[in-house]
């Protein structure tokens, strides 16, 4: 299932009744803006969390041993960042420091990598997720 997000725009008035606005100032309906494509950030953040969230095995990594933590879907999250941000370098990178530039490399690559190599590391025992 891929992730659908909504910004939900409610804002006030300056008083009156006048622009669809309430006489308590308020708007009268709030705009929904919903994006329903998924990109690749949010395709792994979905595969993430069905390997995440995986009830605790009996053996295994101590990752898997364990009850789901929002750690494990941070290490995710920042590996993905430092992947992309070794490419484009608009901003620092979080935890990796590349030694080798990797200028016109392709972000979604790198983005699919980081994420697949992340998850294997923390949960080799669940592939079929």
């Amino acid at each position: 299932m891929a992730a659908t997000f909504a910004i939900v725009i409610s804002a006030g008035c300056g008083g009156g009744g006048d622009g669809g606005c309430s006489g308590s100032g308020q708007a009268s309906e709030p705009v929904t803006i919903v994006a329903q494509t998924p990109n690749v950030v949010s395709t792994w953040h979905d595969v993430a969390s069905n390997t995440i969230n995986v009830a605790s095995a009996a053996t295994g990594t101590p990752e898997e041993q364990r009850p789901t933590l929002a750690v494990d879907m941070a290490t995710v999250h920042v590996a993905i960042y430092d992947a992309v941000m070794a490419i484009v370098g608009t901003h620092q990178p979080y935890a990796a420091d590349p030694s080798i530039a990797a200028t016109g490399a392709s972000v979604d690559a790198a983005a699919t990598a980081a994420a697949y190599w992340a998850l294997a590391g923390l949960f080799p025992n669940r592939a079929s997720q």
